[in-house]
């Protein structure tokens, strides 16, 4: 087992968000101004990169005008403080349009220069000379020939594009497909509203403007905050910085982000998404995956590869990891199958989670073999906690089970669990007066039993009775009338015994209600700021265990002498009283005996009547019982109805709220019940076969559990009145099942089941379909719209493609996902393109096989180069080669999309 966590944290884990700083000056930047300029460039490199530090950016763009000098101080630098430099300058277009134009890290100093030198820069010292080229051309040259990239710088400002340029040139310059990103001072609903409407133009809702692909859902292109600093000290400045998600700082990188700014840019202004439960890493020791370990991302992660690479071993060793059981019986067979023949029985699969709440803390997984998953925190301590604690409300699906999940409208309730706002609670409570209902029905069941019991007993008292009466015909009784005392006497002594019997339970509870004093002992209290006065609580606590320990022990004590003085009256009564009486009934029998008359009968008898006396006292007590217990449960049944409809509105109002969130793509309403409880109550308890009588019961819509359990309780007639479809025969069964099954009947839940509609038309044009209806394609789309809503707990489903088309994938699925992902983490297999590729992947792990040579052995593995995210080349590469639909999906990304 590995001794850290952090041993299995070595790969990449795909694309981050890093601070990015885009318009930083050197040192002789005052002179750009008029003003005294610093000397020392390195000193004031360091200062910057300390601020830097300080501010945690790790990204520094160096955009001097007409200048590129400062570069070469302050990379070496920057290097060994693990940061990285944009080379770069600042260049005003031959129109007066002032732009940042950036460069690979890589890029040496003279090249830098000859590019400079593309646009009339001659001269490279610091100057506020306008380049020869127009602004499009700029773009043209650095983003086409050179390279690089470009900002257009203050866009709102003096020397701004929209500032600069006016009427058909600004357009054409605003619309240039090339133009991927401009520069502002804060938010884009901070900028004033002025006569040409620039906060319109920036939100893409200007008509003469309007690009024709916007890069945001609610802007025109990428929109960054880079403001000069001119100081180190402005590096502090909200507005100096950035957020850009990168696999790793390069111009690709950038691309890839102001391509996509919903997803891969964050204003310095804006709240970061509140961080969620994620899997941080995993790795396998055995079976088809051995050896293998990957670090996953907190936001999308695909697992990609042809078929057979592993991207289901994956998938299923989560599942295996966290002990989870599968949604449908189907996809229980496929798990246990997979475990066995291919995770391998023996493999360990150790996983890394962090959770951020309350306080942030990693746990590791770790499953070995058939045994059950275990709890360490990271540095290897076990936890008595299970691992759904660690991971919350993850949900893991195999290959085809949403397919089956579709058709499975009891498991499809379970989706939706998670915006039920007090769920947790309510299922608490409507458990714990399940069990009370329960504990009632038993407690009514046992003692029906006794007095059924005692009925019969007391059904033969009158015969006993009878026969007595007879005997006495014979003058028996007067005969035996000594004999008959002592039957009278021993029950006495027999009560006398029963009576202190009671004793030993008050014994149990005063032993059981003594306070135990541990809490309060110095040991614990020890760390307590408050333990001088807390210490004060075990003087009346104390006081009340030595006064029930006193009162125990006296107890105890009265009752031996009791039970010892009452065996003293025992034993007197039979030497002094019951022994010259039996020899005298000896003597009478063989009289008795000789006159055909059986005495010991007549004796057997009056013992008999003498225990049948009691118990009509008995069954007396018992009726009052009986009226009570019920009344207890009516109680409880009216509470019962009560938390029913609570729980019923609540799921109402998830209905709502889960629509609302998907507005024009799905709807979810609250419809029929689901009675299968019921069919299995009436199969365990009514007499006969399940007739088609008792099914279209279960159909009726208005069957409610309290009425029918109310009709059992009345008889058939009362059943045949209130449910027509009821044959005689079948109202006589149920009414026969009697109050067992009413009240089993009055506990059940019938939980209403979710009707699903997914619309298969326009949002202005609505068309909503129910599930049953719907294409298998169409039925997986409704359940992952779900599947994707808000939640912090990670989402792993296998090859979603399988149960989907590209179109549904793309409209419908990949919008869902880039919005979520940046809440919640998602991990995907899939072997189609258009997942990581439409949803801009933050992480893509590249499966393939190889084979031992010698064993012959075939093993998933992971190549070097085969995990990162879409910006990287070699993943691109990766992914036109083996998915399916690679290049078609980068070239509908190009089309709808512009990348």
């Amino acid at each position: 087992m590995k001794e850290t966590a952090t041993d299995i944290l070595e790969p990449s884990n795909g694309a981050r968000f890093y601070r990015c700083a885009f318009q930083v000056n050197p040192n002789d930047y005052a002179s750009y101004r008029g003003q005294a300029v610093d000397p020392d460039a390195k000193s004031y490199a360091e200062r910057l990169l300390n601020e830097a530090k300080e501010n945690e950016i790790e990204v520094l763009a160096i955009t001097h005008h007409n200048n590129c000098d400062f570069v070469e101080v302050i990379r070496p630098l920057a290097r060994d403080m693990g940061m990285v430099i944009f080379p770069g300058f600042e260049l005003k277009s031959s129109e007066g349009v002032h732009m940042l134009c950036l460069y690979g890290p890589e890029i040496n100093h003279a090249e830098m220069e000859r590019y400079l030198g593309e646009f009339g820069i001659r001269n490279t010292s610091t100057s506020s000379n306008s380049s020869k080229e127009p602004f499009k051309e700029i773009l043209r040259l650095v983003q086409d020939e050179q390279g690089g990239i470009v900002v257009a710088a203050h866009v709102t400002n003096d020397g701004g594009l929209l500032k600069v340029l006016s009427g058909e040139a600004c357009i054409h310059a605003w619309r240039d497909e090339r133009l991927l990103a401009i520069q502002i001072p804060g938010k884009i609903d901070e900028l004033p509203r002025n006569n040409q409407n620039i906060r319109r133009i920036i939100r893409n809702k200007e008509p003469m403007y309007r690009r024709n692909i916007a890069r945001g859902t609610d802007q025109a292109m990428a929109v960054v905050n880079a403001k000069d600093v001119v100081k180190p000290e402005d590096l502090a400045h909200e507005s100096a910085w950035s957020w850009i998600k990168m696999a790793e700082p390069s111009i690709e990188g950038l691309r890839q982000a102001f391509l996509d700014p919903d997803s891969r840019i964050r204003l310095s202004s804006e709240e970061p998404p509140s961080p969620h439960i994620c899997i941080e890493a995993m790795e396998w020791e055995g079976g088809f995956l051995d050896g293998v370990h990957v670090r996953l991302n907190e936001n999308l992660n695909v697992l990609i590869g042809g078929r057979g690479a592993g991207k289901s071993t994956v998938v299923e060793s989560i599942r295996h990891a966290f002990g989870m059981t599968p949604t449908t019986e189907e996809a229980a067979r496929s798990h246990h199958s997979m475990v066995k023949d291919v995770i391998g029985q023996n493999t360990t699969i150790r996983v890394l989670v962090s959770s951020p709440r309350p306080a942030p803390r990693k746990y590791r997984i770790v499953r070995d073999g058939a045994n059950p998953p275990e709890v360490y925190d990271v540095d290897g301590k076990p936890l008595s906690v299970e691992p759904g604690f660690v991971v919350g409300n993850i949900q893991v699906y195999g290959q085809h089970e949403l397919s089956e999940l579709s058709r499975r409208e009891d498991k499809q309730r379970r989706l939706l669990e998670r915006f039920a706002t007090d769920s947790e609670a309510m299922q608490k409570k409507k458990r714990e007066l399940q069990r009370k209902l329960k504990e009632s029905r038993e407690g009514i069941r046992r003692l029906r039993e006794e007095m059924n019991r005692l009925e019969e007993q007391l059904v033969e008292q009158p015969k006993v009775e009878e026969t007595l009466r007879r005997y006495e015909t014979l003058g028996i009784e007067e005969k035996l009338k000594a004999r008959s005392a002592l039957v009278k006497e021993e029950r006495i002594l027999k009560t006398a015994r029963e009576r202190l019997e009671p004793l030993e339970e008050l014994l149990a509870v005063l032993r059981d209600a003594s306070p135990d004093l541990a809490f309060l002992s110095d040991a614990a209290l020890a760390d307590l700021a408050g333990k001088e006065i807390l210490t004060r609580l075990r003087q009346p606590l104390a006081l009340v265990h030595e006064t029930l320990a006193k009162m125990h022990k006296e107890l105890g004590s009265l009752k031996a002498r009791a039970l010892d003085d009452v065996g003293f009256v025992e034993t007197t009564w039979q030497t002094e009283r019951e022994q010259p009486v039996l020899q005298e009934y000896q003597s009478i029998l063989k009289k008795l005996d000789r006159e055909s008359v059986n005495g010991d009968e007549f004796i057997e008898l009056q013992k008999q009547l003498e225990e049948m006396k009691p118990r009509k006292d008995q069954y007396g007590q018992m009726q009052r019982n009986l009226a009570a217990l019920r009344d207890d449960r009516t109680s409880l049944l009216v509470e019962w109805e009560e938390v029913k409809m609570q729980d019923r509105r609540g799921w109402s109002g998830v209905g709502k709220r889960v629509s609302k969130k998907l507005a024009g793509n799905v709807r979810v309403v609250m419809g029929k019940e689901d009675r299968s409880t019921l069919e299995e109550l009436f199969r365990e308890h009514v007499d006969g076969k399940f007739s088609k009588s008792l099914q279209h019961l279960l159909e009726e819509e208005a069957l409610n559990a309290k009425d029918l359990a109310d009709g059992i309780h009345k008889g058939a007639d009362a059943l045949r009145s209130a449910y027509a479809c009821l044959t005689p025969q079948a109202a006589e069964r149920l009414a026969d099942a009697g109050e067992n099954l009413a009240m089993r009947i009055e506990e059940e839940d019938w939980p209403q089941l979710p009707e699903i509609s997914l619309n298969l038309g326009t949002e202005e044009n609505t068309h909503f379909v129910p599930l049953p209806r719907l294409s298998t394609g169409q039925k997986a789309t409704a359940l992952l719209c779900l599947l994707l809503l808000e939640s912090d707990a990670p989402l792993v489903i296998d090859q979603p493609e399988d149960d989907l088309d590209n179109r549904f994938i793309s409209e419908y699925i990949v919008p869902r996902m880039k919005q979520e992902k940046q809440r919640r983490q998602f991990l995907f297999a899939s072997h189609n393109a258009n997942i990581p590729v439409l949803g801009d992947a933050d992480l893509i792990i590249g499966l393939t096989t190889e084979s031992d040579k010698a064993s012959g052995k075939i093993s998933g593995v992971i190549k070097p180069g085969h995990m990162g995210a879409i910006d990287n080349q070699p993943v691109r590469g990766l992914i036109e080669e083996i998915l399916e639909g690679g290049r078609n999906a980068f070239s509908t990304r190009r089309a709808k999309y512009g990348f």
